[in-house]
């Protein structure tokens, strides 16, 4: 008898806390709702909170409102990552290429082409004034608002997209081949990562 109590509290506890749980995220999205002006405000707050949670070493510009993170793209080379929030978005940011001679500046340009045309998140733009390659992806920072874990997730996907225009740069770079034949090799890894 004495189990049977314990067992029926313990469900009565657990569907409390989901219960709660859930008129907590409600009332706070509800607030967040009507307060739709503050989102710059809260989106910082949400991106600050998600770095410290996660224990990453990053620089916080609260006047200029971004965070630089460094992140490793491969075992020898570490890049620096930018979070910035304006008054109406969220944009990652990083370098995938800091300099490169500028007689690859049209190889440069054909691969980063290929790459838009497979992308469906941010864009890979090159800079010929300052010889540069770079990712940047914008998110609607009233989408993170109401749902932070989306700043997460989108994150994450910043960064393995920046991991994979990372390898193909560099693969572009010091093999000499042509744009088609990296963007292919590319596109062969990628299958071959997902069938495993």
């Amino acid at each position: 008898m004495f189990s049977i109590t314990i067992s029926f509290f313990k469900v009565i506890r657990i569907q409390f806390s989901k219960y709660y749980y859930s008129l907590t995220e409600k009332i706070r999205k509800i607030y967040r709702v009507l307060n739709v002006k503050k989102r710059s405000k809260i989106v910082w707050e949400e991106l600050i909170k998600m770095h410290k949670n996660e224990n990453w070493h990053f620089g916080q510009f609260d006047n200029e409102k971004y965070i630089l993170t460094t992140f490793n793209l491969k075992v020898e080379k570490e890049q620096k990552f930018r979070y910035e929030v304006t008054q109406n978005n969220l944009k990652y940011h990083t370098f995938i290429l800091d300099s490169f001679d500028e007689h690859k500046t049209t190889d440069i340009m054909v691969l980063a082409s290929h790459l838009n045309s497979l992308l469906n998140f941010g864009k890979v733009s090159v800079n010929t004034k300052y010889n540069c390659v770079e990712f940047v992806y914008y998110g609607d920072l009233v989408t993170y608002m109401l749902f932070p874990g989306e700043i997460r997730s989108d994150l994450r996907v910043h960064y393995d997209i920046t991991l994979d225009c990372f390898w193909a740069f560099s693969n572009l770079i010091e093999t000499d081949d042509d744009p088609v034949f990296v963007i292919s090799e590319l596109m062969r890894r990628k299958e071959e990562n997902n069938n495993n």
